[in-house]
């Protein structure tokens, strides 16, 4: 059926007491405007609902005119153009021209014209909004499945999505070089930890074995050491995610930030591979978990590596005291080995500082070199041996206070009464008790020099116990390495540990089970070293290499040499004249071109 190119043409009247509204066509239309429709006028009357041109309309019941008789059409009417409205259309005034195209509608409010109204000149347009025009209300927008907080915040602002301003947490931020962090699971509620096995789940706390210290190893790319176990990493390594990666490429995982707010840990080796915890707490195939509820983490700082105030103070061979919160006085060891806090700022209550790892320190008498500040046995003692019931881990309060808690029994602090004495560790926490302001007891000699007035009782004491005497730290490096004992070799070039991975030797270690020996005596100043971790190897030097895959022969056997009181070297009995060796960078070094020097020495610790 085809359609006449111009509008209908009307005869008749229309109905009194009405005035022409117009209706909006379905769908945009290029052909003429639609014609009127009659509308009731008067207070009651109410303007049907406008949505803008070529918008959906809601659909009008066909209107009926109250005490009017229907009109049938005049002869030549012709069907409505495509686009019409439905509906009843009456016929226009005698002589109604219809309106060109360009028409506009009248706006909302629009009054029938007086009697004798002239129509509008060509090119006349409707007055635009401002003329005291209110928009009509829009009809509710039904929202889909899974409508968000982001859209309606959208619909309400009138921004898109991309407008949109992105809330940050420094998700992406938290994983600064030297940050210890931990991860909690969106799936478990519990963080990610590494036990002592190495075996990795989602049901840790806030401990140790839940810390991972940070390594940048590019923008958006990090590896994650356990801070309880620094021989552990965390790696996804053919589909699994273990704890006992090795700081390898197969521990380089990529930091991918969700909403803001979660951490997704995907393999640098692997992409695809993200790690993943179940809601029990089990540890999910890398190959199954994507950046969902199971492969999403939580991640607080623990330890801020911007923050190092404490680390200052605390650093390695400092020599500091501790003034009790509770008590305004300093805490000391006496010479029995007894530990209070009713010290001065004498010799008995400087303490020389060791820093076992980061955040990590063991805590030297300079009086009583013997003598070690360490939590045993639910009792705070000052004969500990340098152990590891002497570590304790900094806890900054309140940035001016520092708590040492027990790394060997978590939750347990050094604590002093008001009365000067020692409080037990089980009920001390970190409270006023339990806080110590610690300052840095000046008394290396480059120091002293320019102190005004050195030649005083507390300088000569201070500089008399700066190096202290050469048989009390020999005789307690020989007895570190007794029959049957287990000692830790910190070298002293690398900062880290002597260990054994794999057969093969590193000075890149910490204090878990790779880096441990256990002593076996052959004779008076020579000893032989096995490894803890792998019994069957033992330290050796063989056809002028250090090796770890010695069977406990002669090759293994090492001459002790104490240097400068504090170190020990390890000379060859089979080989004489050759070191084990080590490295800044942590490497072995050849025992050939090793001697006594930095390289070749270690500072040795008796693990109990």
């Amino acid at each position: 059926m085809s359609y006449p190119s111009a509008p209908p043409q009307f005869g008749g009247q229309a109905p009194p007491g009405t005035y022409p509204a117009p209706t909006y066509p379905q769908q945009p239309s290029t052909g003429p405007p639609p014609p009127y429709q009659v509308y009731p006028t008067g207070p009651a009357a109410a303007l049907p609902s406008k949505e803008p041109f070529g918008s959906p309309a809601p659909t009008q019941p066909p209107y009926q005119h109250p005490g009017s008789a229907y009109a049938p059409p005049q002869p030549g009417y012709q069907p409505q153009q495509p686009g019409y409205s439905s509906g009843y259309q009456p016929p226009p005034q005698p002589g109604y021209q219809p309106p060109g195209y360009g028409y506009q509608p009248p706006q909302p409010g629009y009054q029938p014209p007086q009697p004798g109204y002239q129509p509008p000149q060509p090119g006349y347009q409707p007055p635009q909004p401002g003329y005291g025009y209110q928009p009509p209300p829009q009809p509710p927008v039904s929202q889909p499945q899974g409508y968000g907080a982001q859209q309606i915040s959208a619909q309400m602002t009138g921004m898109s999505l991309q407008q949109q301003p992105k809330e940050s947490c420094g998700v992406v931020s938290g994983f600064a070089e030297g940050n210890v962090i931990i991860l909690k699971s969106c799936a478990s509620g519990k963080t990610l930890r590494i036990l002592a096995d190495g075996t990795v789940n989602g049901q840790g706390g806030h401990g140790q074995l839940a810390q991972f210290k940070v390594h940048v190893r590019r923008p958006g790319v990090v590896s994650l050491q356990n801070v309880q176990s620094p021989d552990y990493w965390l790696a996804i390594f053919q589909g699994n995610t273990i704890g006992t990666g090795t700081g390898d490429p197969y521990c380089d995982l990529i930091v991918n930030d969700v909403d803001g707010k979660f951490a997704c840990l995907e393999s640098v080796m692997t992409p695809g591979q993200y790690v993943g915890v179940l809601p029990s707490g089990q540890v999910k195939p890398a190959t199954q978990t994507k950046t969902g509820q199971h492969g999403r983490f939580i991640v607080k700082v623990q330890k801020d590596a911007a923050s190092s105030g404490m680390e200052t103070i605390f650093a390695d061979g400092n020599v500091v005291i501790l003034r009790s919160c509770a008590s305004n006085k300093h805490l000391v060891i006496n010479t029995a080995g007894g530990v209070q806090g009713n010290g001065g700022r004498g010799v008995t209550t400087q303490f020389k500082v060791h820093v076992r790892r980061p955040g990590v320190v063991a805590l030297q008498s300079v009086h009583k070199p013997v003598y070690w500040l360490a939590i045993h046995q639910g009792n705070t003692i000052g004969t500990g041996k340098g152990g590891l019931y002497c570590d304790f881990e900094l806890k900054e309060v309140e940035g001016q206070y520092v708590c040492l808690e027990s790394v060997m029994h978590p939750g347990e602090h050094v604590g002093i009464l008001p009365n000067g004495s020692v409080k037990p560790p089980t009920q001390t926490g970190k409270g006023p008790h339990g806080r110590f302001t610690p300052s840095v007891h000046l008394a290396s000699r480059k120091q002293l020099a320019s102190i005004p007035g050195r030649t005083s009782l507390l300088v000569k004491e201070a500089r008399k116990q700066q190096k202290p005497k050469q048989p009390d730290n020999r005789a307690l490096i020989m007895n570190m390495f007794s029959q049957g004992n287990v000692v830790i070799l910190q070298s002293k070039a690398s900062k880290k540990s002597l260990r054994i991975n794999d057969g093969d030797v590193e000075g890149n270690g910490g204090r878990g089970e790779l880096a441990q020996f256990r002593v076996h005596v052959k004779r008076p100043g020579v000893v032989a070293l096995q490894n803890v971790h792998e019994s069957y190897n033992w330290l050796a030097i063989f056809q002028e290499q250090t090796i770890g895959t010695g069977k406990g022969g002669a090759f293994c056997e090492f001459n002790l040499t104490v240097v400068d009181g504090s170190f020990v070297c390890l000379e060859s009995v089979a080989c004489p004249g050759q070191y084990v060796g080590i490295k800044p960078d942590g490497s072995v070094k050849l025992p050939n071109q090793t001697k006594t020097g930095p390289h070749g020495r270690f500072i040795p610790s008796l693990h109990i």
